[in-house]
């Protein structure tokens, strides 16, 4: 960040100006970053205010962050498609019952 915040504040009044003008985004307004800067403690402040939110995000979704638990248990990544794995055996589960039920049929894989 160190970095590239200076580059593209160098950068942008040039980039700015080959881009196409109008439209909903208005890309040539982004000219400004070259001129508006805002104070160092700002940027800081907004450094440490992201990091600590994606942590704290990390921690309801991640396991390894904070020891192996998750808080909300049905926001981790693999939650999902643990309970559409679940729900496709159910289903499949009644469908040969279904079967077994209506015809006789034995439609168990092999």
């Amino acid at each position: 960040m160190l970095v590239t915040a200076p580059l593209v504040r160098w950068a942008a009044p040039t980039v700015a100006a080959h881009l196409p003008a109008g439209a909903p985004l208005a890309l040539r307004d982004y000219s400004v970053l070259g001129t508006v800067r805002h104070h160092w403690w700002v940027t800081a402040t907004s450094a440490v205010l992201g990091a600590a939110s994606h942590l704290g995000w990390d921690a309801f979704t991640h396991a390894g962050v904070d020891g192996g638990r998750i808080a909300v248990p049905a926001l981790h990544a693999g939650a999902l498609t643990t309970k559409l794995a679940e729900a496709a055996r159910r289903h499949d589960r009644a469908y040969r019952e279904s079967l077994r039920a209506r015809f006789g049929v034995t439609a168990d894989p092999a």
